[in-house]
């Protein structure tokens, strides 16, 4: 093996062993495309073949150079590794897309606001190369019913997997063309969200003989109600589904009482039910639901009454009563994966108040809960107190409280609650905590696992800066969000004397005014020895201030640095691109901040910023 190859092949391990991403992807296609055709490019792609099966496929977008080339029959091996079309934001021709070409295996494809119409779906419809397909997203397009009915009757689709829909004018019809689909009978995801369909729709797809395997089904903004509900509720073919979204629908507590009786939601273990108009009867109806117990088992037909659901409105002629026997729901209950209940519950933005916190914690709680997001449900303090005492806590890694005034009270009853010892993910934007309710949260033995705090919009002021640097150093989480709390230059200075700061990875202040005194106090802290990643967009910072971050020595371990909106002008651009810190950025957003060409170019000719950000300002500095 010579020794270019040897580099070459390095190069691809370095990026294949990575976490996949979309950034991923692009270095891999760029370390591909300095290859010369020939055998060490097949041995590359072999290699690189081998370790892109665990790759999600839409993240293995085909390059438009390589396209091309195919296109005009030229010898393209790289076009192996690609398993996906997509284009976003510009109309696409679909026609030319799916053109078919050799070495390309198309697993996904994806056209998100490409202004597809009813004739592009047509031709997905139609199209010989689609036999693969795994994955087929559509969002935010115009096929309205004719574009869905047109894929219901697609005989090439039959490998897919995820379908989605969003956005895209639909209303009962494509709901109905889609549950009668045999074709849809292998899908696992279907995601029809800011679609109008209604009752009628959701009512289609409950009934449909052919969406057994639906393991996801997202239905946000679809105009969902009661009724609606009630006949998810009696479904006999959801037999898999395990992840539901009904976020930002017209539910009220009456719809999730019958919700939370069906075979249905005892097999969930994620369900959204965000922005609807629910009260502490849904709270309630939830806790009392044998999903929130690990061991729950499902619940039969029997469960669901008349009395309960209004049998009168599911007549046979709406959706042939002969397929919603107790019989059938008994047999369909019986089979299926062991159920584990809820893992993910999210009732955001709902009115549950206090006593929708106190109904939901009434008895032991779920041993399965993970992620659990309340966040504007108006708890107040005494909702967080409630919520603190509940064993259902216990195995919660999430927990999303922002937006409900919790108050200094409510988080002192948080930080002392016996039961959030796993928790590694804690929300409290927004809840008028004040200085010293913040405290609290680095004082706390109970937390011992947590990671991330959000303690933004919270009043904290430069005194909370005061109150943080006395605090136990040793409980600090890694990403720290202090944003948007009113904190000053004397703020900075107390918080940089804090030693606590060691600990920190990721640190979020946008949005104080503490101006350039403050980010120069910033820029000689002795603490950060483990930060990446560093927010100071809209501080009112200017060119003096960003001169001075640009001097810090602590800069050269960043991968980020956020300096949206602060009147940076072409001094601070030419003080940013002179740092000889700052080599190892991957971000660097100077957004609004103010530049001429002269600071665009100084830039873009930077000898010390790294390469994609020299690229991309020397884009923008000849537009």
């Amino acid at each position: 093996m010579s020794e270019t190859l040897k580099i070459r092949l390095e190069a691809l391990r370095a990026v294949l062993h990575d976490t996949p991403s979309s950034e991923g992807w692009r270095r891999l296609c760029d370390a591909l495309e300095d290859w010369p055709l020939d055998e060490d490019l097949v041995l590359g792609v072999d290699y690189a073949q081998r370790h892109l099966e665990s790759w999600p496929l839409v993240l293995r977008t085909l390059p438009r150079s390589w396209r091309w080339r195919l296109l005009d029959g030229l010898p393209e091996p790289r076009a192996r590794l690609a398993r996906a079309i997509v284009e976003r934001g510009n109309r696409a021709d679909v026609e030319a897309l799916l053109k078919p070409a050799p070495d390309l295996t198309l697993r996904a494809l994806a056209l998100e606001q490409t202004h597809a119409d009813p004739r592009d779906a047509h031709l997905i419809a139609t199209c010989a190369g689609l036999d693969a397909l795994d994955t087929l997203l559509l969002p935010w397009n115009d096929l309205g019913d004719e574009g869905a009915q047109a894929l219901a009757r697609a005989l090439n689709l039959a490998s897919l997997q995820e379908l989605d829909l969003t956005r895209n004018g639909l209303g009962p019809l494509a709901a109905r063309a889609i549950a009668s689909a045999p074709t849809f009978s292998g899908l696992r995801a279907l995601t029809l969200s800011y679609n109008a369909i209604g009752a009628e729709g959701l009512g289609a797809l409950a009934s449909s003989p052919h969406l057994g395997a639906l393991e996801r089904l997202d239905l946000e903004r679809c105009e969902l109600d009661d009724e609606a509900a009630r006949r998810l509720a009696l479904s006999p073919s959801l037999g898999a589904l395990r992840t539901l979204s009904l976020r930002h629908n017209r539910l009220t507590d009456a719809g999730v009482e019958d919700l939370t009786l069906s075979a249905v939601f005892s097999r969930l273990i994620s369900l959204d039910l965000g922005e609807n108009r629910l009260g502490p009867n849904a709270a309630a109806a939830i806790a009392r639901a044998e999903a929130l117990s690990s061991r729950a088992e499902p619940r039969g037909a029997e469960t669901l009454g008349a009395e309960t659901l209004g049998a009168e409105t599911l007549g046979a002629e709406t959706l042939g009563a002969q397929t919603f026997g107790s019989e059938t729901l008994r047999a369909e209950t019986s089979v299926g994966r062991p159920v584990g209940g809820l893992e993910r519950l999210i009732l955001a933005h709902n009115n549950l108040g206090p006593e929708g916190a106190a109904a939901l914690t009434a008895g032991e709680g779920p041993a399965c809960l993970r992620h659990l997001d309340l966040s504007n449900t108006k708890l107040g303090p005494e909702g967080a107190a409630a919520l603190a005492l509940w064993p259902g806590l216990a195995g919660v890694l999430h927990l999303d409280l922002s937006g409900n005034r919790i108050g200094q009270r409510g988080a002192a009853a948080l930080a002392r609650s016996p039961h959030l010892g796993a928790l590694e993910r804690l929300l409290l934007n927004h809840n008028d905590i004040g200085p010293k309710g913040a405290a609290v949260f680095f004082e706390s033995s109970g937390l011992p696992s947590l990671r991330h705090l959000d303690l933004a919009q919270n009043r904290l002021g430069d005194e909370g800066m005061e109150q943080l640097s006395q605090c136990n150093p040793q409980r600090v989480p890694e990403h720290l969000d202090l944003s948007w709390n009113r904190i000053g230059p004397q703020g900075v200075e107390s918080l940089i004397a804090f030693s606590g700061l060691q600990s920190v990875k990721t640190l979020d202040l946008a949005a104080n005014p503490f101006g350039p005194l403050g980010a120069r106090a910033l820029s000689r802290c002795r603490h950060f020895t483990r930060l990446t990643q560093l927010r100071v967009g809209a501080c009112e910072i200017g060119p003096d201030g960003t001169r001075g971050l640009a001097r810090s020595i602590w800069t050269n371990r960043l991968d980020l640095l956020d300096l949206t909106d602060n009147d940076v002008g072409d001094e601070g651009a030419e003080a940013l691109a002179t740092s000889p810190y700052l080599e190892n950025l991957a971000t660097l957003d100077l957004t609004s901040n103010g530049f001429s060409a002269v600071g665009m170019r100084a830039l873009a000719q930077s000898q010390t910023l790294p390469d994609a950000i020299r690229a991309l300002w020397s884009r923008r500095s000849h537009t």
